[in-house]
């Protein structure tokens, strides 16, 4: 059927689906992330059910490393949550420097994020050989030596590369302008996080096995599981915090939304203005004829 001319062709709207909303790949990435911060936290944390599993090591007094000690209930168990713990970390980590790049001091945080994690898969495949709080015999061979010759375990370097990677993770995270920009109460928690496990691993230096070691190593593996959740968690909840941030300070212009002729605002094609002059009629302006 022909149209007159003013006559628009109406089409049939189609209504979306309501109710219905389709995850874009940005938040699958987003609830990825908070899935591993998650999954990492409860593994590096595992020491919590260790009751249960039938450990019956003192919880003030000995090593978290003891548990995956052979010989002890269900070490297989912690020595395999300390490997896969450390893996999700590194995978948090690496999103996380993504995220975060190219601010110096956050992504050198995710960095030493990244060492949390491979030191945590580290004692995971090599443990502690025996419980010194357990065994007079392992605590002379363990505790009772020089720092040289601890320094010559690898079971003890990793977890003090590990203690010392998440202290400075968070310190460099809490004074980060672009993490306090992104979520001020995240800078603040990781500056406050980072100076207690400073404050945490000092007091444990002159402690040995039987007098509250435990108690405080705990509490530093608790403090640390907890902070890698809120990544995670915040990682999902801002996916796109950090582009916009970068965005704004991007050095090349973005570029302006094209407009058509009669479309100043490029937005609504009924709000129209003639840019052009009407057509004549009769050597006259069209409209108004004068009197």
């Amino acid at each position: 059927m022909d149209l007159t001319v003013g006559q628009r062709a109406r089409r049939p709207r189609t209504s979306p689906s309501r109710g219905r909303v389709r995850p874009t790949p940005r938040r699958l990435a987003g609830a990825g992330y908070a899935i591993a911060g998650m999954v990492a936290a409860a593994c590096y944390s595992s020491f919590l059910v260790a009751w249960p599993l039938g450990s019956r090591l003192s919880v003030t007094g000995s090593y978290v490393s003891e548990l995956e000690a052979p010989g002890q209930p269900a070490s297989g168990f912690f020595r395999l949550t300390d490997l896969v713990g450390g893996l999700f970390i590194v995978v948090l980590a690496v999103a996380l420097v993504v995220r975060l790049w190219p601010e110096v001091r956050g992504t050198t945080g995710g960095l030493f994020l990244a060492v949390v994690g491979l030191a945590a898969a580290a004692d995971g495949l090599d443990p502690m050989p025996c419980t010194p709080s357990t065994s007079q015999t392992c605590h002379r061979q363990i505790d009772q030596v020089a720092i040289i010759v601890q320094l010559h375990q690898w079971h003890t370097v990793s977890s003090i590369l590990g203690a010392c990677s998440a202290m400075t993770a968070m310190l460099l995270l809490g004074v980060s302008r672009q993490v306090r920009r992104w979520r001020p109460w995240l800078g603040r928690a990781s500056l406050a996080g980072g100076l207690l496990l400073v404050m945490l691993g000092l007091s444990e230096v002159p402690m040995t096995v039987g007098h509250g070691v435990g108690a405080v190593e705990r509490l530093h593996v608790a403090l640390i599981s907890a902070w890698i959740t809120a990544l995670g968690w915040q990682l999902f909840r801002s996916p796109r915090a950090v582009e916009d941030h970068a965005a704004e300070n991007s050095p090349v212009p973005l570029r302006r939304r094209e407009t058509r002729v009669g479309q100043p605002d490029g937005r609504d094609p009924r709000r129209r203005r003639h840019l052009l002059p009407l057509p004549t009629a009769g050597g006259r302006r069209a409209g108004r004829v004068g009197g």
